[in-house]
Order: structure tokens, then C-alpha cells, then sequence
């Protein structure tokens, strides 16, 4: 079966250089969407990018730190100078870490997740909102996945994205209240 529920709505798409990002980006590319795709590692985004447009998507390469306000300006509107819309933000960049807090010899790794998996978010979200109301686009926040709160590991969200296991995303249009939840791997949907 050839899915094209993204069949020319553009997505940009955060965190797409590994893991989670990497195969929603495949998806999305085998349905047709045209992609911004945003990380740090150009040179794996590039990639990334290659095995997209392979498959026939549409791809622009925006390297990306999401901490940085600037280059979250920078990625949003290079999207619209390239494709004149935004359809669908997933905000998907995030990093963790494993460690006990009594063996933590300063806070600054907590002010780097935060800067990434919070003001990440808010600032793509912040830069993408005019768009979002204009075309009344969809935006998508990283969680947990399941019952298990650890699920944001690198580790554990590449193995359920190679398993096919329950990764789950929030997701809103702009102008309705409710919240919904999406499971966006396997077999991508757009609700």
C-alpha cells in the first residue's frame, strides 16, 4: 500500500539526523512530503536528506541547534522562502541524560536539556505560529512513549523506532482546543 497522507504538505521536522527524527523523516519522504530537515550534524542530515529526495521527496537541509534562538528564526524562515508554508512542525530535537543527581558535580548538563528540549521547542513554535494560524498547520512535541517515562534515551526511542513500538507525539491544530495523540511510528498518519 503507498500512503500519501503527506502528499505535498511541508513538514519541518527537528532532531532528524538519528534515531526518531531519521526514520520519520524516511516515512514522511516515502508519502510525499516536502521536508525541512534541522539537526546539528549536518553532515548526517545530509544523509538523511539523500535517502529522502531518493525517495522522491521534496528536501531542504537547515543545520540546526535548537538552543539557539537565532537558528530556530533562521530554520523556520528558510522553510517559507522555499515553500511558501508551513503544514507541520514536529518539534522532535531532544537530548537526556543517565545519572544519578547526588553524583552530579555541577547543573549545567540540566541547562543544556532544558535550553534543547524545552526552549527547542518554543522556539520553533514561537517563529513557526504566524504560518500555523494561517494555514492552520499541525505542531507535534516529543513525549514518552508508553508507560515507560524513559523512553526519551537515544537508545530506547531508536530501538522502538526500529521495532515499530509505541512512540507517541502531542499533537494541535492551531485554533482547536483539544489535544490529540498520535502514534507516528510505524506507518506515519496524519489524523
Amino acid at each position: 500500500m503507498n500512503d500519501h497522507t503527506f502528499q505535498e504538505n511541508v513538514v519541518v521536522l527537528t532532531g532528524a539526523s538519528s534515531g526518531i527524527g531519521r526514520e520519520m523523516a524516511y516515512q514522511l519522504a516515502r508519502q510525499g512530503a516536502w521536508l525541512s530537515l534541522a539537526a546539528r550534524d549536518v553532515q548526517r542530515l545530509e544523509q538523511v536528506a539523500n535517502t529522502c529526495r531518493e525517495a522522491g521527496a521534496r528536501t531542504l537541509v537547515i543545520e540546526t541547534d535548537v538552543a539557539e534562538e537565532s537558528q530556530c528564526q533562521r530554520l523556520i524562515a528558510r522553510t517559507i522562502e522555499n515553500y511558501g508554508r508551513i503544514d507541520t512542525l514536529i518539534n522532535n530535537a531532544g537530548i537526556t541524560m543517565w545519572a544519578l543527581f547526588e553524583e552530579m558535580q555541577t547543573l549545567a548538563p540540566f541547562e543544556r536539556i532544558i535550553q534543547v528540549n524545552y526552549f527547542g521547542s518554543l522556539f520553533c513554535t514561537y517563529y513557526a505560529l504566524p504560518y500555523r494560524k494561517r494555514e492552520r498547520a499541525t505542531v507535534c512535541y516529543r513525549q514518552p512513549g508508553g508507560q515507560n517515562r524513559r523512553a526519551y534515551s537515544q537508545r530506547i526511542c531508536r530501538q522502538q523506532a526500529r521495532s515499530g513500538g509505541p512512540i507517541r507525539f502531542v499533537a494541535h491544530r492551531t485554533g482547536l482546543i483539544r489535544r490529540q495523540r498520535h502514534a507516528c511510528i510505524p506507518g506515519l498518519r496524519r489524523h
